[in-house]
């Protein structure tokens, strides 16, 4: 049998089944590899636009407390922050990470959702908090305070975020778990 199979040319073709079967393999692997390495990218990339973003939040809240410390309104409304290369591509760049980024990628999107939620209800919960003032025996004076220390509070937390997104920019993420103030 494999006499009648070698002189038919039949070992050509086994070998030309094992070798197509194998650059298919080494193609995949290799697709793979580069598949996520992009992704990797990406969401360095995404957590650099966010840095630059967070810089810009600082900026308007720091303007946003000083004229409520006068008395007078204005809107935490701005950009909000990237999260769709996290939402698309975090699962796929997952073996390219290591647990530490893994972690400041997870704690980063998730701030930054939270961050978007908080300006973006401020206006709102303003006005509301100063049309009903009196019925909660609040003065306008203190619906500014609360306001200033809540928004004080973001801009910490900005600050902090600040501090964690650069490292993992500079290749050097911290453990958050260590790193952030308790």
């Amino acid at each position: 049998m494999w006499r009648e199979i070698i002189n038919n040319g039949g070992i050509l073709t086994l070998i030309g089944v094992v070798v197509g079967f194998l650059l298919s393999e080494v193609t995949g692997v290799y697709k793979k590899h580069t598949e996520r390495k992009d992704a990797k990218n990406s969401l360095h990339d995404e957590i650099r636009f966010n840095y630059e973003q967070t810089k810009n939040k600082i900026d308007i809240l720091n303007q946003v407390v000083s004229a409520l410390k006068n008395k007078t309104f204005l809107s935490t409304k701005c950009g909000k922050y990237s999260t769709t290369e996290f939402e698309n591509l975090y699962h796929i760049a997952i073996p390219k990470l290591s647990i530490i980024e893994r972690d400041n990628l997870r704690h980063l999107n998730s701030f930054y959702l939270a961050i978007d939620n908080l300006l973006d209800s401020f206006d709102e919960t303003f006005k509301s908090n100063l049309e009903g003032a009196e019925a909660r025996e609040n003065t306008f004076e203190s619906v500014y305070k609360e306001s200033v220390i809540q928004l004080e509070d973001i801009r910490d937390s900005l600050q902090e975020s600040l501090a964690l997104s650069s490292d993992y920019l500079n290749g050097k993420p911290v453990s958050i778990f260590n790193s952030l103030k308790g």
